[in-house]
């Protein structure tokens, strides 16, 4: 009061200049501070101090350019600007150059501030607040023992410039910082936190449902340890054929706005401990021969979301229940296949609304495939790719054929990928589409089943 500190509490207002008539008030178009407010039931007294702020700066000459390195450059005028109410920056003045800050995100952004006065009860040992260099640091709350905690009160700013005897700090409120910068400081989500939420037939703009498989299948569709007859993964889901203990069908959402670049080094493929042992074909299949362990939902498709989530969805594809054999030259990137470039080659070739894909695939049974180490070996796969262009669902049915009759050789096997109608689809793989899907299928004609796709610009979109 006057001047002097009370101990109360109290919420400061600065001004420029302290005004108490009501017709310099009125000269101003503003009206007087109330004298106390109410927050959360409480009373708190008003307090206006009479303080105003003036950016400081000086000219920084530019550091000496070594000969060699020297280019020509239009004329520019720098300057370093101290603490002020705009913030630490730097000011360039260039010349007869174009330049719209908002391309590059550097528009000016308005962030919310509060300012730190000296605790009379506990002076600072140099009478500062802060020093230079204190920019960006962390102001903490105290508990009222005093004792250090662990809640952040601010991002320090600046302090009052040098000579003035008004000694005071100003912050700024971390959330309004981290809003206008788009940061946290929640701790990403541990992978072990990460649910399986399986396929979400809601994740394009029209609902695509799972397919179900015929009625004669039905009672071949295995159920996992609680009873269910669809396994959820982190961004897939299946249903797995007892007799063949592979996957009838495997459906996967494909976020390719939010890719992940995540390692498959030191992962191992392994069983899913939801179904007995014997329900899946494990390695001892794929041992000492040219049988690669394919993904049916591709393992690169899988990795988006979260770098958590994507972590989870790249173990989650090792999961043998995930995997069918598939000779090496047409599962192998390296090799140059078709097959491993449908979903690539959608991105590239279509307008994909939202960059969004689902995706379903999975083997052909036939009841003469070829056994080998007691396992039937599909000799066939399909897969269908569906996305949202310009509001409208769109559907494409692939189907490739390998050639097994060469397993034990070296000699490279013969593979081939058509694009077919899903109803083509649906009668070799025993299965049934939603509606939607049917409805949005480009319908190639059967004949094209005779004609190999001989590269991805042969595919119609």
């Amino acid at each position: 009061m006057d001047g002097k500190p009370t101990g109360e509490l109290a919420v400061q207002f600065t001004v420029n200049e302290k005004v108490s008539e009501p017709e310099a008030l009125e000269a101003l178009g503003t009206s007087p501070l109330p004298e106390s407010i109410t927050v959360n039931g409480v009373k708190v007294l008003t307090d206006v101090i009479e303080r105003s702020y003036e950016p400081a700066f000086h000219r920084a000459p530019e550091a000496a350019t070594p000969p060699r390195k020297t280019r020509r450059q239009p004329d520019r005028t720098t300057r370093a600007v101290a603490p002020g109410p705009a913030g630490d920056c730097a000011v360039a003045t260039v010349k007869d150059r174009q330049f719209d800050p908002e391309i590059c995100g550097l528009g000016t952004k308005s962030i919310g501030g509060f300012e730190i006065g000296p605790d009379p009860t506990h002076p600072a040992a140099d009478g500062e607040i802060s020093s230079g260099g204190d920019s960006g640091s962390a102001w903490m709350f105290r508990s009222g023992t005093g004792a250090a905690t662990t809640v952040l009160a601010g991002l320090h700013f600046a302090g009052e410039a040098n000579g003035s005897a008004d000694e005071h700090a100003l912050g700024c409120l971390p959330q309004s910082v981290f809003e206008k910068l788009g940061v946290t400081l929640t701790p990403p989500v541990s992978e072990e936190a990460v649910a399986a939420v399986g396929y979400d037939p809601h994740f394009l703009s029209t609902p695509v449902p799972l397919p179900d498989v015929t009625a004669e299948v039905k009672p071949d569709i295995a159920k996992a340890n609680d009873g269910s007859e669809v396994l959820h993964y982190t961004h897939f889901s299946q249903a797995m054929r007892k007799s063949r203990r592979f996957a009838a069908w495997v459906a996967w959402n494909i976020d390719g706005g939010s890719m992940k670049k995540v390692s498959r080094k030191n992962i191992d493929f392994v069983n899913d401990p939801r179904l007995a042992a014997d329900a899946q074909v494990g390695n001892e299949l794929y041992r000492a021969n040219r049988l690669d362990r394919g993904h049916l939902a591709r393992r690169a498709d899988l990795l988006w979301g979260s770098l958590s989530e994507a972590t989870k969805a790249n173990k989650d594809s090792f999961f043998y229940t995930n995997i069918t054999p598939q000779m090496d030259d047409f599962n192998q990137s390296a090799r140059d296949g078709v097959w491993g470039k449908l979903e690539d080659a959608v991105f590239a070739d279509v307008d994909v609304d939202d960059l969004k894909v689902s995706a379903f695939g999975g083997p052909v049974f036939a009841d003469d495939d070829r056994e080998f180490r007691r396992v039937k070996i599909p000799r066939e796969f399909w897969k269908v790719l569906v996305f949202m262009e310009n509001g409208e669902l769109e559907a494409r049915g692939f189907l490739l054929s390998q050639n097994l009759d060469q397993l034990e050789v070296l000699d490279l096997d013969e593979f081939r990928v058509f694009q077919v109608p899903l109803a083509e689809i649906e009668q070799r793989a025993r299965l049934r589409f939603p509606q939607a899907l049917r409805d949005a299928d480009l319908q190639v004609a059967v004949e094209a089943i005779t004609e190999p796709l001989d590269s991805v610009a042969a595919i119609h979109w």
